[in-house]
């Protein structure tokens, strides 16, 4: 009996078929199917419809939206997906699949919808992000302050513009409510948060962007996906994404960004002073004329 792995990449649906043989899931074909396409939903219908031939794997509740949604339009009757033999997590599928980490590599797949103008700023041009959603269980050991970047501040003809949304006061376990922008007197920092009212205005900041150094949240996975050149502050116990400490300091997730890692719990100190080393290096290499 086959299954259909199924997965989203823009308007494309990644259709894998996969036939089980003694315990184990082997690939017996890859399709990519062009939602807009009106015969490649006639040819999707057909292979999730195909008697009892195969069995829908889908990867998370958000794909079978799409496919609700898609094959509704061209009007096709489907569950709500409720009925499907198998459930799987979108991110077991690459164990599933068997999924290298040289075939997970991809080019940029996302793109700034539209233009951020930040001509009258000469020289290098850094975004910040200081922090995450304080929301996140790991909020206290992922984000930090702002004044830890001020040593970054003394190197010449660099702007640094904030691309920190959310500046709300942090309750960590038992302690008063942290402020983590204080104490940041004489950072020359251009506040961009009023200018950003959704991810589109995000993207257009980043594209704009010659550099981003942010801590482990969003902005650091929309400036990969978009390829831009992008340094992480990684917590010395960090995100499963990220590996292990020792480990090497890129990632095949997103090509185009460097993790800087903790050495120690919560020393952010040694990390802030290797950035500053790359950040002197990358201002004179690129900036040299200014």
């Amino acid at each position: 009996m086959d299954y259909l792995g199924i997965s989203q990449e823009s308007s494309h649906l990644l259709i894998s078929i996969i036939t089980k043989k003694r315990h184990q899931l082997q690939i017996l074909q890859n399709l990519k199917l062009d939602l807009t396409n009106s015969n490649d939903v006639k040819r999707l219908y057909n292979l999730i419809y195909d008697g009892e031939k195969k069995i829908l794997i889908t990867g998370l509740s958000a794909s079978v939206f799409v496919l609700k949604t898609f094959l509704e339009k061209q009007g096709f009757p489907i569950g709500n997906g409720e009925n499907c033999n198998f459930h799987c997590s979108l991110a077991s599928l690459p164990h599933l699949l068997k999924i290298s980490k040289k075939e997970a590599e991809s080019p940029p797949y996302l793109r700034a919808t539209k233009p951020a103008n930040f001509e009258k700023y000469s020289g290098c041009k850094v975004g910040l992000v200081w922090a995450g959603s304080p929301r996140h269980a790991r909020d206290e050991l992922r984000s930090c302050k702002l004044n830890n970047f001020k040593p970054l501040f003394e190197i010449p003809n660099i702007n640094f513009f904030s691309l920190q949304k959310d500046l709300r006061k942090r309750v960590w376990g038992e302690s008063e409510p942290v402020d983590l922008a204080k104490g940041c007197k004489g950072m020359k920092l251009i506040d961009m948060s009023e200018f950003i009212t959704d991810w589109e205005d995000t993207a257009a900041m980043i594209a704009a962007m010659d550099l981003i150094i942010t801590v482990d949240t969003a902005v650091l996975h929309l400036a990969g996906a978009m390829g831009k050149k992008t340094w992480a502050l990684i917590p010395y116990n960090p995100d499963w994404r990220w590996g292990l400490p020792g480990l090497t300091e890129s990632t095949f997730w997103y090509p185009s960004v460097k993790l800087f890692r903790q050495p120690k719990r919560r020393d952010w100190e040694s990390v802030i002073n290797s950035i500053y080393i790359a950040l002197d290096t990358f201002r004179q290499s690129s900036f040299s004329n200014m």
